[in-house]
Order: C-alpha cells, then sequence, then structure tokens
C-alpha cells in the first residue's frame, strides 16, 4: 500500500480505520488513491510515520498547494494588471492611502 498524507479535517471526526469517533479532528490519506480520514492514532500505525513526520508532511503538502497557487496567480492576466497599476502610481508619487487605492 502506498500511502501520501494530504492534510488535517477538522470537518470530519470518524476515524475510517477503527471507527473510533468524536474526535478533534482527522488525518487525510490518500491509500492508493482512495481518500481515508484516520485518527493520528491509525495514521501513525498504518503509514510508518510518527507524529512529526506527518506533520511535516502535512506542511510540505499545503507548502505545495500555496506555491502552486502563487505560481499560477503570478503568470494571470489579474496579475500583470495589477503590478502594472502599482507601477504607475509609484512612477506618479501616489502616496499609500485613499489616492493609492483608488
Amino acid at each position: 500500500m502506498l500511502f501520501k498524507i494530504l492534510g488535517t479535517d477538522d470537518s470530519v471526526n470518524t476515524c475510517d480505520c477503527c471507527g473510533k469517533s468524536n474526535l478533534k479532528s482527522t488525518v487525510i490519506v490518500d491509500v492508493d488513491g482512495e481518500i481515508l480520514h484516520y485518527g493520528s492514532t491509525c495514521a501513525t500505525r498504518h503509514t510508518g510515520l510518527n507524529d512529526r513526520e506527518i506533520k511535516t508532511a502535512i506542511k510540505t503538502h499545503s507548502d505545495g498547494i500555496v506555491a502552486q497557487a502563487k505560481k499560477e496567480f503570478e503568470t494571470s492576466v489579474e496579475y500583470f494588471d495589477e503590478q502594472n497599476t502599482l507601477r504607475t502610481a509609484h512612477k506618479n508619487n501616489i502616496k499609500p492611502g485613499k489616492a493609492f487605492m483608488e
């Protein structure tokens, strides 16, 4: 089995592995393409990772999503328009504040 840690979810409070309920949150795990929600104990038992490694995997996955979104935004037409507007405002010495925002 191939396990991939994707994040946490506080809206799902039941472990798909053991059925324990009323959990604060669950760890979202991709198990061979199937998305499951494990409690922290089941996540450590079945993935072979300890708590620290799971938290690192969650952060790494989250950082990757943020980096991809940032890359997409920075190549968008809206971003280029915003940058041109900012350059024009700076060039015209418009001070930060209401005038700058307009």
